[in-house]
């Protein structure tokens, strides 16, 4: 999924575990139309500016993250604090890397192998 993909009512779950409520075309006083995540734990937004395209924060840190766009089942419950995880349906998840330990790469290829450079 993309930045540009995004719909109001989409909920993203970053990597620290909070979740944000997708507000595009948002009037605001300051900036004018602009496009925010509400977030849904507490006070605090992301505005979208800071989103990269594949749904990374631009400054590079991993908390803010985007690992799954939800949809919201029944909008009654959204800000109920208790996140009812049968109140949300994945849309997306971003893949997770694999991790190998260097003795499980060894058994998968067989032989002895030495870790150079890209």
């Amino acid at each position: 999924m993309t930045k540009t993909e995004l719909k109001t009512g989409m909920v993203l779950v970053c990597t620290n575990g909070n979740k944000y409520l997708v507000v595009r075309d948002t009037c605001t006083p300051i900036c004018g139309e602009v496009d925010l995540a509400l977030n849904l734990n507490g006070g605090g937004y992301i505005d979208f500016s800071s989103i990269t395209e594949d749904l990374k924060d631009t400054n590079g840190e991993n908390e803010f993250v985007i690992v799954r766009v939800d949809r919201i089942k029944n909008f009654r419950y959204v800000f109920d604090k208790s996140f009812d995880a049968e109140n949300f349906e994945a849309l997306w998840e971003r893949p997770k890397k694999k991790q190998y330990t260097y003795s499980q790469v060894k058994e998968i290829l067989g032989e002895e192998f030495e870790i150079i450079k890209d």
